[in-house]
């Protein structure tokens, strides 16, 4: 028979819903599934773990509430596959968020222990159980306030590496097995000489530590994100610097030709007075052959956005793409000038490595960007792309999303985030030979 006469498999659901609401608090802005998807599944599978961890405890070595690491790790694929972030990212928001409610579990021990030596490990009474549920709840309003501050950009796989976390993934399960490994069988070995004050030392010293350690993470992540912005920042520097020396050095050809004309007005009028038309013909073809150059277009009274289209233009023509580029910008924009001008390069970077792989002569990029009725910014562009490429490597060098399917590539994951930030849609889709990419956003 098993044996319901303490609440410890209450406290069980306390842990597993408290679980649940940190760890898709965390990752709320990566949901791929509603909301209210995500409640009611939440809901079933708790209520499932708790009413199935008395035959877990009873029929198996996991005892207590040691068996909800198992549901806990039937869950995880589940978890995974609704967010839109990487495996190591999930498992370290998961992981953590399983690690922090152990220690709740821990204390209401070292509480129960004190009050009730003659209980078994985690046989909760009432004034146990108060603690631990006063003990989650103040962790889960931590968590609220933590999360509702932190930078978000450092779950993004353009801001930060996938090995820094995977190797932080080490600490929280350092963290979980020590605190397994603290549990007592018996609450009667915690009075035996000075074991109990010893027990409570280490279980607190583990939980400041942890949270402690966890600062660190973010500081370093959040570090990584602002040397990310600034070699972004630079990238765009350096493409306005190249720009504006080939403006100098198309202004400095153009004044040497405006010198240099007049000597060949008169080589013209001799040539034109000889009667040699031929010779008159072949002259001129040649000199508008040598003095047209590339040009630089000026798509919109913003410099920095037209370095980053002329840039991306003469890419394009060196890779045999050709491109069609409409640009009708007001003077301001619902965004700083380095996040446009990276929303813009990432479009097109990504369209064109996907175009020039396209068959002869099927290699066009279009890209249209205006904003219409003074009220909403749309960006519209349309890429060939060559079918015959394998899978994963179109999904690398193309756009390639649908609500079912995670986003691939930096480029296009940092497309995204930059749209979300600012309440816009982004709409993703392909034929057989042409991707294109929809964005609108409120100004």
């Amino acid at each position: 028979m098993i044996d319901f006469s303490n609440l410890n498999y209450l406290s069980a659901s306390v842990n597993v819903f408290s679980v649940f609401f940190c760890c898709y608090l965390f990752a709320k802005a990566f949901l791929r599934v509603s909301p209210a998807v995500i409640i009611v599944d939440c809901v079933i599978f708790g209520m499932a773990c708790v009413l199935a961890l008395p035959l877990v405890s009873r029929y198996t070595f996991f005892h207590d509430n040691r068996g909800l690491l198992l549901f806990f790790a039937l869950y995880f694929p589940v978890f995974h596959f609704s967010l839109e972030l990487t495996l190591a990212r999930t498992l370290v928001i998961y992981l953590w968020s399983v690690v922090l409610f152990v220690f709740p579990s821990n204390i209401s021990c070292i509480i129960d222990a004190s009050l009730h030596p003659e209980h078994m490990n985690m046989a909760f009474a009432a004034d146990a159980f108060g603690v631990h549920l006063v003990f989650c709840a103040l962790l889960c309003l931590f968590a609220f306030f933590a999360i509702s501050r932190i930078d978000t950009r450092f779950f993004s796989p353009a801001n930060t590496p996938e090995t820094l976390w995977y190797g932080w993934l080490s600490v929280p399960i350092l963290f979980l097995g020590l605190n397994i490994a603290l549990l007592p069988e018996s609450y009667r070995l915690l009075h035996v000489n000075l074991l109990y004050p010893t027990y409570l030392f280490f279980s607190g010293s583990l939980f400041v530590l942890y949270l402690y350690l966890t600062t660190i993470f973010y500081s370093h992540m959040i570090e990584y994100v602002h040397i990310q912005e600034y070699k972004e920042a630079q990238r765009i520097a350096d493409i306005q610097m190249l720009q504006f020396e080939n403006l100098q050095a198309q202004i400095e050809a153009d004044r040497h030709a405006r010198h240099d004309f007049k000597h060949t007005l008169h080589l013209l009028t001799q040539m034109a007075a000889s009667g040699d038309a031929q010779a008159l013909l072949a002259y001129i073809r040649e000199y508008t052959k040598e003095s047209s150059g590339a040009v630089l277009k000026n798509y919109c009274g913003n410099p920095a956005i037209n370095a980053i289209i002329n840039y991306y233009e003469d890419r394009a023509q060196q890779e045999g793409v050709i491109t069609n580029l409409q640009v009708d910008l007001p003077g301001s924009l619902p965004m700083s000038d380095p996040e446009f001008c990276s929303l813009i390069g990432n479009i097109m970077e990504n369209a064109i490595n996907a175009a020039k792989n396209a068959p002869l002569p099927n290699r066009r990029f279009s890209i249209s960007i205006q904003v219409q009725n003074d009220s909403t910014l749309y960006i519209v562009s349309s890429n060939d792309y060559d079918i015959s490429l394998n899978q994963e490597t179109t999904e690398k060098i193309s756009f390639f999303s649908s609500k079912k399917q995670k986003l691939h590539g930096i480029g296009l994951q940092s497309i995204r985030e930059t749209v979300d930030k600012y309440s816009g849609t982004l709409r993703i889709s392909r034929t057989d030979t042409e991707y294109f990419l929809d964005i609108a956003i409120r100004i």
